[in-house]
């Protein structure tokens, strides 16, 4: 039985070798096949990919939900397989060894220390991606150091992106020399038809794509729409909180829950948005509730939430920043749904163990690490009844996939 991170990947890798072994694989690959870790299975025919995830998903929960349930168990595609990506990071940085010396792209796959220059994308737009690429290559024209990142010298050391209808664009920098060459090129972002820019000063030898803002330019947020066949709604998103990172695949999860939601036997009260982000899930669902209430430890994605509230004039909503996992107590919630999408460390027999003491009605949980969220689902089992599982391909040509369970109080 899978029953840890490690046995996931060795089933993956076993299944995966198995339909090679056959020859039942895709010839037409990317020229990054085999060199970064974002398509370890891209020489797997797409249909295999999610034939080999469902048969994960089975193994996984076994002894965890009715047969029945298992038996018809889907998971439901991404309509894009490339270039299908809100979000990328990529690395830029300075090789003395090999040439080319200066790179743009994604780390190799097991090898932290190497990065592949990239001339093309992926799993991101093209058009996004070639206009990053000539910032890149404006800095380093303008004498900007890529960063080492043995040595920690040099300067430049991100270039992410973030893209939809609007896109934002950030500069990470080790240091926060050359200021007139950052507005230079932010200048010429603007004008390539980036809706916002930031320049962020990171000099800490961890490796983060983040760090303080030194300046930005354009629009201070940028906005996602989020059209479905119940609601149309808008979201900022900024340069430091989570945003989905497969909109489309976002949608039908969205469209799921709302389909269970909108049962006609059921009473809607409250419902809590546990681990909220920038409020989402809430907002989403927010005419099918009489209140709603969000929580999230990150103060960032708090303040973004509230701004979305404000956005779509949400009036019966409140989000609080709270680290769920060392609050006490929670106010009694025996009525209330509870939706969670943790990270991939999942609840926590912690958070579980509150959980059991609210008692709410239901709880949807979304997560993006099926191994943590069935260690999760036998702590709440004794209370709760599984009624759904369904998975959603959020990343194709990965081992990940993203799970939704929804369970309801016996």
């Amino acid at each position: 039985m899978i029953d840890s991170n490690k046995k996931l990947k060795k089933f993956f890798n076993t299944e995966f070798d198995k339909l090679r072994e056959e020859g039942q694989i895709e010839e037409n690959t990317s020229e990054y096949f085999g060199l970064i870790g974002s398509t370890q299975i891209e020489d797997i025919p797409y249909i295999k990919q999610l034939e080999v995830k469902i048969a994960s998903l089975k193994d996984i929960y076994e002894k965890l939900i009715d047969i029945s349930l298992l038996e018809n168990i889907q998971i439901v595609p991404s309509d894009k397989i490339y270039e299908y990506r809100f979000r990328m990071d990529y690395v830029t940085c300075y090789d003395p060894i090999f040439e080319p010396n200066n790179r743009l792209g994604q780390r190799k796959h097991g090898r932290y220390n190497i990065v592949v220059d990239m001339h093309k994308p992926v799993l991101f737009k093209d058009e996004w991606f070639q206009k990053v690429r000539k910032i890149y290559e404006f800095l380093q024209s303008k004498g900007i150091e890529n960063y080492d990142l043995v040595k920690h010298t040099g300067n430049l050391r991100y270039l992410v992106i973030r893209a939809d209808e609007m896109s934002l664009l950030s500069i990470v920098t080790k240091t926060n020399n050359s200021p007139e060459v950052l507005e230079e090129a932010a200048m010429m972002a603007l004008e390539l038809g980036f809706s916002s820019v930031y320049w962020l000063v990171n000099d800490s030898i961890r490796d983060e794509s983040d760090g303080e803002v030194e300046n930005f330019w354009g629009k201070e947020l940028i906005e996602v729409n989020i059209k479905l066949s119940f609601i149309n709604r808008d979201f900022y998103v900024s340069h430091n909180t989570f945003f989905q990172n497969n909109i489309n695949v976002f949608k039908k999860i969205s469209e799921h829950i709302y389909n269970y939601l909108n049962t006609k036997d059921k009473v809607n009260t409250t419902l809590l948005d546990m681990f909220s982000g920038v409020g989402v899930l809430g907002i989403l669902f927010s005419d099918m509730f009489e209140s709603i209430i969000g929580y999230e430890i990150n103060s960032d994605s708090i303040e973004l939430a509230n701004k979305n509230l404000e956005l779509n004039k949400i009036t019966n909503a409140t989000y609080e920043a709270r680290d769920l996992l060392q609050e006490n107590s929670y106010l009694d919630f025996e009525n209330a749904t509870v939706i969670v999408d943790p990270p991939r460390t999942g609840l926590t027999s912690k958070f579980t163990s509150k959980l059991l003491e609210m008692l709410p009605k239901e709880i949807i949980y979304i997560s993006c690490n099926p191994v943590t969220q069935a260690v999760d689902l036998s702590d709440l089992n004794g209370k709760y009844r599984t009624v759904s599982i369904k998975g959603f391909d959020m990343f194709p040509h990965t081992y990940h996939l993203e799970n939704v369970i929804i369970l309801e109080r016996k």
